[in-house]
């Protein structure tokens, strides 16, 4: 049984993290659905921002599969790139599953208050450095897409 079929089993939705017109008109996605057990289909401004630029240093970064390892959790939706749904279902193989109770987590957290790490201060910066991540990539993807209409204006 391929590792995305499993998550999909343990209740995790796999989603893939990329659209495009090709996908859907190929019948891609329609076979990801019935083989790869994708559940979803979105796009984040920062890869949505890539792929229109066409960068071939992230299709390397994209074929990386360890987070989904470490994500791999019950009752949870995982966006991932192409290259990650098709790497996973191809060789990846799933670790240790997150319990869907959070297993040790407090524990976990403690040990990191213990180590004189402010976890809710924490927590604010992760999300404000998330934030801003967004925010700037779909700043430049607004660019791109604002670039792209200019030519096309101007051939027109």
């Amino acid at each position: 049984m391929k590792a995305t079929q499993l998550l999909h089993d343990l209740g995790q939705s796999v989603w893939l993290d990329n659209i495009t017109r090709d996908l859907l008109d190929s019948g891609t996605l329609k076979r990801y659905i019935d083989e790869l057990s994708v559940t979803g289909l979105t796009s984040n401004p920062t890869i949505f921002d890539h792929a229109i630029k066409n960068s071939a240093a992230y299709d390397a970064a994209i074929r990386q599969k360890v987070y989904v390892k470490a994500l791999a959790a019950p009752f949870t939706v995982n966006t991932m790139p192409e290259g990650t749904l098709k790497a996973l279902a191809d060789h990846g193989a799933l670790g240790a599953i997150l319990p869907a109770d959070g297993g040790d987590c407090e524990d976990v957290l403690a040990r990191f208050a213990r180590a004189g790490i402010d976890i809710d201060a924490l927590a604010a910066r992760l999300q404000d450095e998330g934030a801003r991540s967004f925010v700037k990539s779909w700043n430049e993807l607004m660019a791109v897409i604002a670039g792209k209409r200019a030519a096309l204006a101007k051939a027109s």
